[in-house]
């Protein structure tokens, strides 16, 4: 079965790979190299300024670029249109509800570490793929239902599969620090193993994604959520609940510094 995943994740990979390659090696390029000169050079402060905003465009025009590379594989699993207009249209049409879900999913993990950490780790895994879910379900759909329906049902699988994924990924990792102490070409090998680890990762994610959502969805067709399921309330809810842990976790510290 993991000869087959990763079998369905190459194939797909290499039908977007030269999106996927320009996307993540072209906006790591310039992050690192910024990140090499700040560590070997003493510069002025308004050249460090002018250089830290450069790398918030860079971020930025990173975040949009990963969302836009995640509608194209949501829809391309699928089997929809995915050429250029059709992504846009979608992504669109959907981004209230991916932004709503993203915020509302981080700031319940968020909070349920700071309270005991065990329900910030299970509500982590729980939602693990919901930010994928958007991007190929209805937008009817209860992603975070959805995909806690799919890490309950097929946890021990799940944890096998990640757990392989993460000592390939060491291993990756590794590899691209030897190069990192390098000139030019060393620095360019080394933005293009990130590249490719991180491509090939999304890429992977959602094959894994697919094959048990459409097991389940085989064995327990999930229910369509007519009413809005994360509204922004929720999601004030949560960033309330998180403030206030943080206020007692200073006030914790400050009693035990004393």
């Amino acid at each position: 079965m993991i000869k087959t995943l990763f079998k369905d994740a190459w194939a797909l990979y290499r039908k977007h790979m030269y999106v996927l390659l320009g996307v993540c090696i072209l906006f790591s390029i310039p992050g690192t190299a910024v990140q090499k000169k700040l560590e070997v050079l003493s510069l002025p402060p308004a050249i460090l300024g002018v250089i830290h905003g450069g790398t918030l465009v860079v971020g930025i025009l990173t975040v949009i670029s990963y969302v836009f590379v995640h509608f194209l594989l949501g829809q391309s699993v699928m089997g929809h249109d995915t050429s250029f207009g059709a992504i846009v249209r979608v992504a669109m049409s959907r981004m209230g509800l991916y932004m709503r879900v993203s915020l509302y999913a981080t700031l319940k993990v968020m909070t349920g570490i700071l309270l005991l950490i065990v329900p910030g780790i299970l509500w982590g895994l729980h939602y693990y793929f919901s930010f994928l879910a958007i991007t190929t379900e209805s937008p009817q759909t209860n992603v975070l239902e959805l995909s806690t329906k799919i890490m309950k049902r097929y946890l021990w699988p799940l944890l096998r599969l990640f757990l392989i994924i993460l000592v390939i990924a060491v291993l990756l990792v590794i590899l691209m620090v030897l190069f990192s102490p390098g000139g030019p070409l060393a620095l360019f090998f080394s933005c293009l193993i990130q590249g490719v680890m991180v491509s090939f990762g999304i890429v992977l994610n959602y094959t894994i994604f697919k094959h048990y959502r459409d097991k389940m969805m085989a064995e327990d067709p999930p229910l369509e959520s007519e009413a809005p399921y994360v509204t922004w309330k929720m999601v004030f809810t949560w960033a309330g609940a998180l403030i206030g842990m943080l206020l007692v976790w200073l006030a914790v510290i400050e009693l035990v510094t004393k």
